[in-house]
């Protein structure tokens, strides 16, 4: 009996993937990975669909860099990037559904690491509940699961 429930916390411990929702974002959680393994993958993917990498934020550096004045103890991140692109297929298809949503392109995606959580490396996206808006939210979620295969 010991022996299962070993065995049990281990399979828990070793759970790969946990995806869940805060406020409009999707989060994923990528347990026991490199960071840099887990953006070159997500880097990889989205290239691979034949979209490119319009910007790269450091969203990371930019809140230490601040943090000096804002809260010298700020140190949430590790490393935290956010990678904004855009398919003119799908981002035409979406204006034209509804001109209103054009601030929806570029999409993003951030590949982040928390301070607290070393073993954990998290990617995440905005969500919409807007229909029109649906397309890009499969996209992303299909790139986010195709980096997970690739760690599998």
């Amino acid at each position: 009996m010991i022996k299962l429930i070993s065995y049990l916390i281990l399979l828990t411990l070793l759970q790969p993937v946990h995806a869940f929702t805060v406020g409009f974002s999707e989060i994923t959680k990528l347990n026991n990975v490199d960071f840099e393994e887990v953006n070159d993958l997500l880097l990889e993917e989205i290239n691979t669909r034949g979209m490119v990498i319009s910007y790269t934020s450091h969203a990371h550096k930019m809140l230490q860099r601040t943090s000096k004045q804002i809260d010298p103890e700020y140190q949430t991140y590790t490393d935290a990037l956010i990678h904004l692109f855009c398919s003119a297929r799908l981002s035409h298809a979406i204006t034209k559904a509804n001109p209103h949503i054009i601030s929806g392109c570029p999409y993003s995606i951030a590949v982040y690491q928390i301070t607290d959580q070393p073993n954990s490396v998290f990617l995440s996206y905005r969500k919409s509940e807007l229909k029109e808006y649906q397309p890009i939210i499969n996209l992303l979620s299909n790139i986010v699961e195709e980096v997970q295969s690739a760690l599998d």
